[in-house]
């Protein structure tokens, strides 16, 4: 190319150098939208997080009710009426289990002092309420029935009037609740239901 062809075209041949600083406001712009993407996943995930939490901790409270449950120690004597008391109770109180154990009185009263897990003890004679009592492991127990010769099958003697006495026990893990089965015992309900099956009130 001849100078003179170079001095017709001009300097508008020339690259023009672009701005150090529009160019990188540029790039910035291009970015920024990323960064704002970027931003709302953090956003999303922590709320994600939040509510999974949430919603743990209802799970967890809305369960807790289903964990109360009773172990009753109760005379044999009493198998029947107790049974029928403790279906009662549950359906008054349908996050409760009641477990029953059945035996004679004396050999309740040395698992009851002996540290067994149970909530209410439930004695079909005096003597052996007072050997729980007197280790102090049943405070305040009640009498919640009597039986005589011509009533209730009385397993350590069919020959006396004897009194039923029921305590919640000191190792009770339950004792709110056990004290709530004691108190349905003793209720109108749980009283009909014993005299169905020949006790009489103690009162």
């Amino acid at each position: 190319m001849s100078e003179t062809d170079t001095k017709r075209r001009g300097p508008g041949l020339r690259a023009r150098p672009t701005p150090f600083g529009r160019g990188s406001r540029r790039r910035a712009g291009a970015i920024r939208p990323w960064a704002a993407l970027l931003a709302g996943l953090v956003i999303l995930g922590a709320a994600c997080k939040h509510e999974a939490t949430k919603e743990a901790a209802t799970t967890t409270t809305a369960a807790a009710p289903g964990s109360a449950g009773i172990t009753v120690l109760a005379a044999a004597s009493l198998t029947d009426s107790f049974s029928e008391i403790g279906k009662a109770f549950e359906a008054a109180n349908p996050f409760v289990h009641v477990q029953f154990s059945y035996d004679v009185s004396a050999t309740l009263a040395t698992r009851a002092n002996s540290g067994a897990p149970a909530d209410v003890f439930a004695s079909a004679d005096d003597a052996n309420m007072l050997k729980v009592t007197a280790a102090g492991n049943a405070p305040r127990p009640q009498t919640f029935v009597k039986v005589a010769a011509d009533g209730v099958a009385h397993p350590e003697s069919q020959d006396i009037v004897a009194t039923y006495p029921i305590a919640v026990l000191r190792q009770s893990p339950h004792p709110d609740v056990a004290r709530a089965f004691l108190d349905y015992v003793l209720s109108p309900p749980g009283q009909a239901t014993l005299a169905k099956y020949g006790f009489v009130p103690a009162k």
